[in-house]
């Protein structure tokens, strides 16, 4: 509450003040008026003064209204003239008397509207100044005048008529239209000039056209913003200066140099500045008008023929050709060390400029073969004028040089010759050789027992060697300058044509094709296509080579069903294994269990020697078992793309030897790396269980070691699985791996073991081989195509 009160307080002061503010302004206002009402009374007691006089004096005012020099005019208040003076008179074509005029009829039409508002300013104010219209004179034409006038009041202060000088103005006013007239001309020409046009004051940019704004892609306002330097390229301004300095003290009228401009994009132009210096009386510099012609383009085009005359020139002085250019007259205007080299001529270049190209030619025919012939050839070839491309020349030291001519014509005019002389003895030697390996390779591809075909890009039959001919029924004749499938034809054209469109894109492929010989059979064809390109590296055809494999695809068929037939075969096989091992295995229990029931219900009954032959009998049906399982495995082993899977090798290994029975004393070492294969995992298991499995079952020795690894050998991996155990007699190692023969004569020893693993190898595509010494252990080798890494 108490915050309230005091800002409640604040205000009534506040208010009080501006109270006590508004009667101090109110008093002096008063003040103001009543002096304003006190100078009202003293002017309307003096102009009635001056009424007085002037009607007490009225001879006196009427000579000095007429002696005034300029029209004067009096008026009603409605614009009817009173009273004119002898010079307004004269200035509205009168004579005498005038008739009745008002002033408001003689205005135009056009300036009515602006008139109405000067007279009822002039009733507002009392006066007006510098009144502009144009009125109508006696003759009816029009003429400008400009009015300065004022009203007259009574002694009641009561407006009572209006009196004025007019001043005739029309001169002036078409003087300035006619300086409108050209500023507007000359403005038209500047801002469509195709040139930059820029004013200026010392640096200071005072106008400048639309062209030139557009140079810099500026706005025009913002470059009259600008100075000379912060427009100006800062590499080329220092110069600028100096020339421009240089031309304002010595008086010289005008400055033309090349500068560059900065862009509002930060880039620059090249341009052609032309400054015309605007002197006063006394010499002085007070503007500069400058004429800009963006060159940009032709300083890059100076600057890329430039390079282009830089390469020109030392591509001729680095060519392997000789160049020699003479002049009308046959003097050398230039020669490089190639000529010289090919020459031997002893001099340096210089020296060679300016010589006499046919004392020269005489001199130096000695170095052919034909002398005579040399120097009148070129005797023709100069006054033919016309070039010639091409020209061997035997030398004497065995070497062959190809001479080119060509006449320099400019603007139609003769200048000069150019000659070029390079050396082609290598070049003739590799022809001649091309030639010979042409003609052999023709012979090769006549003998060849693939057809070959050279087609345009029309498809039409440009070239057939012998094979093609004899693969289609059709002879040259018949064939050369036709469109392909208009003679032969073939099962699907569209695919035919197809491959003729990528031939043209430079694209090749190869694909069969069903055609029909001429004698109506239809044939398998290979047809491997390519383009055919001319010097320049253009399409310009397309080579086929095509080879009938009808009797291959038979073959093929044929092998297919055989597959399908032992795929069925092998599946019975498989079947039939599985019965058998069946019906096998069911007697075997059934003898197994017997003997079992007769050894342990009988032990007691029967000596030693019979429970050590059933001991064997059990030995045996177990024997026989473990054949049967492993001629399953055997039999089951096949290229089935069923249960591809990866894995890797290492795993399987460690899984393989943990799940068997190790006797104590035998230890496995896996050597790293093992590579990681995509196949059948059961393979694997399989090789390494029975390459284990052996070299337990071949060594009684109590210190087993077992060392198992791949090594990579580039294409494929070498996997080896080797032992230091009692190892295998020379004589058996060839026999190993055949079903049923066993490294050993150990009875229980069913040898189909190794015969899995060299099925599982050949299987995948390797070879599996041993080595092994009497008493110094075995290594089992086996190789694995690197197409089984993942």
């Amino acid at each position: 509450m108490s915050r309230n009160k005091e800002k409640l307080e604040i205000l009534k002061r506040a208010l009080e003040r501006e109270r006590k503010a508004h009667q101090q302004t109110s008093e002096v206002l008063g003040e103001k008026l009543q002096e304003i009402r006190q100078l009202e009374s003293k002017l309307a007691k003096a102009s009635l003064k001056l009424e007085e006089r002037a009607k007490s004096e009225e001879p006196w005012f009427h000579q000095s209204f007429q002696e005034i020099l300029d029209p004067y005019i009096i008026t009603d208040l409605d614009s009817n003239v009173q009273r004119m003076n002898l010079a307004a008179m004269a200035f509205f074509g009168y004579e005498g008397a005038p008739p009745p005029l008002r002033l408001f009829d003689l205005v135009h039409p056009e300036d009515l509207a602006y008139t109405r508002q000067s007279v009822q300013k002039l009733f507002e104010l009392g006066a007006m100044r510098n009144y502009t219209a144009r009125v109508r004179i006696a003759s009816g034409a029009y003429r400008y005048i400009r009015v300065n006038g004022s009203v007259v009041y009574d002694a009641a202060g009561k407006p009572e008529v209006v009196h004025g000088i007019m001043r005739d103005i029309t001169s002036e006013k078409e003087l300035e239209q006619l300086i409108w007239r050209q500023r507007q001309q000359l403005d038209i020409i500047v801002d469509h000039s195709p040139l930059g046009i820029v004013l200026s004051e010392g640096a200071q940019i005072l106008r400048c056209n639309v062209a030139f704004a557009k140079m810099l892609g500026y706005p025009q306002q913002e470059v009259i913003k600008k100075t000379i330097s912060e427009i100006s390229h800062p590499a080329d301004y220092g110069q600028t200066k100096e020339l421009y300095e240089a031309a304002k003290s010595d008086g010289s009228p005008t400055l033309t140099l090349e500068k560059r401009y900065l862009r509002q994009d930060g880039t620059s132009i090249w341009a052609k500045t032309h400054v015309s210096l605007i002197r006063d009386k006394h010499n002085e510099v007070k503007f500069d008008v400058a004429f800009i012609e963006d060159i940009t383009q032709e300083k890059e085009m100076q600057r890329q023929i430039s390079l282009y005359e830089n390469r020109i020139a030392t591509l001729v002085r680095n060519l392997r050709s000789g160049i020699l250019f003479e002049d009308r007259t046959r003097h050398i205007l230039y020669t490089n060390e190639a000529f010289k080299e090919l020459f031997g001529i002893p001099v340096d270049i210089g020296q060679l400029i300016g010589m006499d190209c046919v004392a020269a030619i005489e001199a130096s025919k000695v170095l052919f073969v034909d002398e005579d012939g040399f120097v009148q050839r070129v005797e023709e070839i100069v006054a033919s004028q016309r070039e010639y491309l091409g020209d061997e020349l035997e030398l004497k030291d065995g070497r062959t040089f190809r001479r080119d001519y060509t006449p320099v014509i400019s603007e139609g005019e003769f200048q000069g010759h150019l000659w070029t002389y390079t050396d082609i003895t290598t070049l003739k030697q590799h022809r001649q050789n091309l030639i010979k390996e042409n003609e052999k390779y023709q012979r090769t591809i006549s003998n060849m027992n693939i057809g070959l075909l050279e087609v345009d890009l029309e498809d039409r039959i440009e070239w057939a060697n012998e094979q093609f001919c004899h693969l289609s029924g059709y002879n040259e004749d018949e064939l050369l300058g036709k469109v392909a499938l208009e003679v032969i034809t073939v099962e699907k054209p569209a695919v035919f044509a197809d491959k003729v469109a990528l031939r043209k894109q430079g694209t090749s492929d190869s694909y069969e094709i069903r055609a029909r010989h001429k004698n109506g059979q239809w044939r398998q064809w290979l047809i491997s296509g390519a383009p055919r390109y001319n010097e320049r590296g253009e399409v310009i055809g397309s080579i086929g080579m095509h080879l009938d494999v009808t009797e291959q695809r038979n073959h093929e068929k044929q092998l297919k069903a055989l597959i399908r037939e032992a795929e069925r075969s092998n599946r019975e096989l498989e079947e039939y294994a599985h019965v058998v091992s069946h019906d096998l295995k069911s007697p075997l229990r059934r003898i197994h269990t017997l003997v079992e029931w007769l050894k342990e219900g009988h032990r007691e009954q029967m000596e030693s020697e019979a429970v050590g032959y059933i001991d064997k009998i059990q030995s045996s049906l177990e024997g026989m078992d473990e054949l049967i399982d492993k001629v399953l495995q055997y039999a089951g082993i096949n290229g089935s793309q069923q249960n591809i899977e990866a894995f890797p090798l290492r795993q399987v290994v460690t899984n393989v030897y943990e799940k068997m029975d190790l006797p104590a004393g035998v230890t496995v070492e896996i050597a790293d790396p093992m590579p990681e294969l995509k196949a059948q995992r059961i393979h694997f298991q399989q090789l390494y269980q029975n390459l284990i499995g052996n070299a337990i079952a071949h060594n009684p020795s109590k210190n087993l070691q077992i060392r198992i690894g791949c090594q990579d050998k580039g294409k494929a991996f070498e996997c080896f699985v080797s032992d230091n155990g009692v190892g295998i007699a020379r004589d058996r190692q060839d026999k190993i791996f055949s079903i049923f023969h066993s490294s050993s004569n150990h009875y229980g020893h069913t040898g189909i073991g190794l015969s899995i693993v060299k099925k599982i190898v050949e299987l995948y595509g390797g070879t599996i081989t041993v080595e092994s010494e009497e008493g110094a252990g075995s290594t089992f080798r086996f190789s694995l195509p690197k197409t089984l890494a993942v």
